[in-house]
């Protein structure tokens, strides 16, 4: 092992013990976990160097990085006497829920010398990737690049330090002084000193992994108010969770730890730990979210009484959902308002509920899902809404991701009775299909 080299000639203790001291700060720096040093007075004068081995060995243990997880609240801009709830909220497109994460991260070897990444990470627990898919290639001791996690299963958030931007503050040199001499106070800022105003931080050094639709809400860290040896800094972690993340039985976690410039994790050698500790705290879930994108309209044309006309293939709507799901279709009554036109009064043909062919002054609408019209599998859709209207069931097991679904579609028939009051003018009615929790 590495010794401290004696000096020649009656250097004082002092200075040998200095010596030793700066060797052991040398291992702590870049050591994995232990230092090493001699503590001895050494040799007399007459003995070389290279032969003293008498000294006492010492060592002093480095601890790892720790990080604590003081605070999680996943409704975090609610009003301030809500009760903190253990349930996500998907951002898009209504809901403004933000879910706040407070850590403190220790780090022995200094946050500004030592702390490289502290990792945010939101999971599904028994999801396919679970836990590992909140470690970066390379595993624990490497840091997030432009790994791209599963945003139906994962949110990945880090910060680092480097990347944190200030603007303004008081500009200094030696002692704040250009000459170097200072100013004789000792405060670190000079007499010559500019000073340039309040400090701004342009970019606090938060980043979301991946182009999910997940999103900074305003996460901060008081790495701008700490002394240039502090051992520990507090981050708040605040994000908006996509639609994507899927709803259920399941658990969430949420996790935070950090690494050191020599690949030590805060979480120590078993990053796959589930229970609850310092760093993370599992038993979370998120709402169940459905959402209709987007849906066309469709003409059916023209109809004499006691005919029918069918429309096969009808795009259904593009949907969104992170939960099992079912389509569910109703219909308005159609009319037409002939004072708009100046051509009548209001005609209105009736959309019949009941079972059979339509009777004057009714229209019948029957459809099922599927690219052509079967009328064994189609359903009587009326003009009110029930429970066994549903178009379809059972879709979207595990939500659709980010992408909303529009590849579902339908196919109708409709019979018209007779006996509307306007003769040849369209009549508009709405048709809607209707995104729900699976039955």
């Amino acid at each position: 092992m590495s010794s401290v080299p004696h000096p020649i000639g009656g250097a004082s203790r002092a200075l040998r013990i200095a010596a030793s001291l700066s060797l052991a700060m040398s291992f702590a720096v870049s050591g994995s976990g232990v230092a090493f040093g001699v503590d001895s007075e050494g040799p007399g004068d007459d003995v070389p160097v290279e032969e003293a081995s008498d000294g006492q060995d010492s060592m002093i243990p480095i601890e790892l990085p720790a990080v604590t997880i003081e605070g999680l609240d996943t409704d975090a801009d609610g009003p301030a006497d809500a009760d903190v709830s253990t349930t996500i909220v998907p951002a898009t497109p209504r809901s403004e829920q933000v879910t706040a994460v407070d850590a403190l991260v220790t780090i022995p070897g200094g946050v500004q010398a030592d702390l490289v990444e502290v990792t945010l990470c939101l999971f599904l627990v028994g999801s396919e990737s679970d836990v590992a898919g909140c470690l970066p290639e390379g595993g624990i001791g490497a840091t997030w690049n432009d790994e791209r996690p599963d945003a139906t299963s994962h949110l990945v958030m880090t910060w680092r330090p480097d990347r944190v931007i200030t603007t303004g503050g008081t500009e200094t040199g030696t002692d704040g002084d250009p000459d170097g001499e200072g100013d004789g106070d000792g405060d670190g800022v000079g007499a010559d000193a500019e000073d340039g105003g309040p400090v701004v931080v342009e970019d606090h050094g938060f980043r979301i992994l991946g182009d999910a639709q997940h999103a900074d809400a305003g996460s901060t860290s008081d790495l701008v108010d700490l002394g240039a040896d502090a051992a520990e800094v507090g981050l708040s972690f605040r994000f908006q969770t996509s639609v994507g993340l899927r709803a259920g039985d399941e658990s969430w976690a949420v996790r935070v730890v950090a690494l050191d410039a020599n690949g030590n994790h805060s979480a120590g050698s078993d990053p796959a730990v589930l229970g609850d500790t310092p760093w993370q705290r599992s038993g979370l879930t998120v709402a169940e979210f459905r959402a209709v994108i987007s849906r066309s309209p469709v003409a059916f044309g023209a109809l004499l009484p006691g005919g029918a006309i069918t429309v096969d293939g009808v795009t259904s709507g593009s949907f969104l959902s992170n939960a099992p799901s079912a389509l569910t279709i109703t219909s308005t009554d159609f009319t037409h308002d002939g004072r708009e036109d100046g051509s009548g009064d209001v005609s209105v043909i009736r959309m019949r509920d009941e079972d059979g062919e339509p009777d004057v002054g009714e229209l019948i609408l029957d459809c099922n899902a599927g690219a052509t019209f079967d009328a064994a599998a189609a359903i009587r859709v009326g003009n009110s809404p029930g429970a066994d209207r549903f178009l379809e069931r059972d879709l979207y097991a595990t939500g659709t991701g980010e992408a909303a679904d529009g590849s579902r579609v339908h196919s109708c028939r409709m019979a018209y009775g007779g006996g509307a009051a306007a003769i040849g003018r369209e009549h508009a009615g709405t048709i809607a299909i209707s995104i729900v929790a699976a039955p």
